[in-house]
């Protein structure tokens, strides 16, 4: 059986698009979506660490990849 995690490294799980937008641009984007009529949301983050990799997080799902899939 695969994890949560497993399935978002393999599957599309419902993506449709995604957009990124600089930090603190988010909730920008998504009400611009709702004023076109699209449910959008800030699904996650990318961040930078110290030992020159980036951490990736799934908001939602409390998912966190510290390395490629």
């Amino acid at each position: 059986q695969a994890s949560l995690k497993e399935m978002h490294e393999a599957l599309n799980m419902g993506q449709g698009l995604a957009v990124i937008v600089r930090q603190g641009q988010g909730a920008n984007v998504v009400e611009k979506f709702a004023l076109a009529g699209q449910l959008a949301w800030v699904a996650g983050c990318v961040e930078s660490t110290d030992r020159r990799r980036r951490l990736v997080t799934l908001v939602e799902e409390g998912i966190t990849w510290t390395e490629a899939a």
